[in-house]
């Protein structure tokens, strides 16, 4: 695509070829030819609608400024302000609830106990599983204790450590 300048100057010099090649005059009078001919188009096609254009990509921005500086005017900004102050507030609040909160349900879940194989104290969350750091035997954590996991239909018997006293015979 050529750009206007370049049209007109590729049009004056394809004129002054054509004239050169098809008349005997000079080249002096064959350059003022063409540049007449030349001007005789472009005044001929200077009202030419189909040459008429606009550019607007830079007034689109513009446009909505102005709409948008309407549009408040127009209600008002007193909301803006309230609506404002009202999402800062928030955002500062919010955190400190969240870790308030966040405290208060650890203090209620969070149980440290003993391993009842092993004896290890270790710290678990309520109605969660976890292992034994020290022992690697599964455990589950229900109404702030551990419990040993273990399969279905398994006795679980605690061990008694009994004395033996030796008879004399």
């Amino acid at each position: 695509m050529f750009y206007p300048e370049e049209r007109w100057t590729l049009k004056f010099i394809l004129n002054l070829f054509l004239l050169i090649g098809t008349s005997g005059t000079s080249v002096e009078e064959t350059k003022k030819q063409a540049l007449y001919v030349h001007l005789r188009e472009v005044s001929v096609n200077q009202n030419d609608f189909r040459n008429l254009q606009f550019n607007l990509s830079g007034i689109r921005f513009w446009l909505t400024l102005l709409l948008v500086i309407w549009l408040l005017s127009s209600i008002g900004l007193g909301w803006l302000v309230k609506f404002s102050f009202i999402v800062l507030s928030l955002l500062l609040i919010t955190p400190v609830i969240a870790f308030i909160g966040f405290r208060w349900w650890l203090k209620r879940n969070l149980v440290v106990d003993q391993c009842p194989v092993c004896g290890f104290e270790s710290a678990g969350i309520n109605g969660t599983q976890l292992r034994c750091p020290s022992c690697s035997e599964q455990l589950r954590v229900e109404n702030k204790k551990f419990y040993r996991l273990t399969p279905p239909g398994t006795v679980d018997v605690e061990a008694i450590d009994v004395s033996v006293k030796q008879i004399e015979d």
